[in-house]
């Protein structure tokens, strides 16, 4: 029968699995992925001149409040509600080739 450490009133025990699990182990649990995060100083080291002024140009035009937020934060998490839009709008600018470099450059996990 397998042995299992455990950890009981301060200390680690070595218990039978059937103790520790008398119904037999659980069933393992699937974790979600967590979302992809992106470092805005990355991204914006791996446009070229001519793009960041095209970004810039876009920017201009995006509603303030949320173009704000773009500016004060310091990374892009695709868990955003406004993720999409931004991505979107780099595919628009750039092409889907070209966006997904810039994005796959600034990745941080």
């Amino acid at each position: 029968m397998p042995k299992i450490n455990v950890w009981q009133n301060g200390q680690i025990v070595e218990m039978d699995e059937e103790e520790v699990f008398p119904g037999g182990r659980p069933a393992p649990v699937d974790m979600p992925t967590p979302p992809k995060r992106y470092s805005k100083r990355k991204l914006f080291a791996e446009l070229t001149n001519d793009e960041f002024a095209m970004f810039e140009a876009a920017e201009a035009q995006q509603d303030r409040r949320k173009a704000r937020a773009f500016r004060e934060a310091t990374e892009l998490n695709e868990a955003d509600p406004d993720f999409p839009e931004f991505e979107g709008a780099l595919k628009a600018l750039y092409g889907e080739d070209r966006a997904t470099e810039i994005l796959f450059a600034s990745l941080l996990s």
